[in-house]
C-alpha cells in the first residue's frame, strides 16, 4: 500500500514538512492533512492550501482571514502572529470534521 507516514519525535515543523516518512509510522490520509496543517501553521511561511484542499473547510478558511489569523493570499495560508500563537485552536475548525 503506498500510504504516507510521519515521524512522532520531530519539534521543528520546517525539518518535518521536508522529511522522507517512507521509514516511519503508516498514518490515513486525514491524519496526513491534520500533521501537515497542525506543523505548516507555525510557520512564517505558511502552507500551500491545494494539498489540503479535499479537507480545507474553505468557508473556515475565509471567516479566519477575515479575523486577522491568516494574511489573505490565494494559494498559500499564512498565519499571522496571532495565527500562529492559536494555531492548535483553529486547527479542527480549518479542517472538515476530520477529528
Amino acid at each position: 500500500q503506498d500510504r504516507k507516514i510521519h515521524t512522532v519525535n520531530q519539534r521543528a515543523p520546517e525539518t518535518w514538512l521536508l522529511q522522507d516518512h517512507t521509514k516511519e509510522t503508516r498514518i490515513s490520509e486525514t491524519d496526513q492533512a491534520f500533521e501537515r496543517l497542525m506543523m505548516g501553521l507555525r510557520l512564517y511561511a505558511g502552507i500551500p492550501k491545494a494539498p489540503l484542499d479535499p479537507y480545507l473547510n474553505q468557508q473556515a478558511a475565509l471567516d479566519l482571514t477575515a479575523e486577522g489569523f491568516f494574511l489573505p493570499h490565494e494559494t498559500q495560508l499564512i498565519p499571522t502572529l496571532r495565527g500562529i500563537l492559536c494555531h492548535g485552536s483553529i486547527v479542527n475548525y480549518l479542517l472538515n470534521d476530520l477529528t
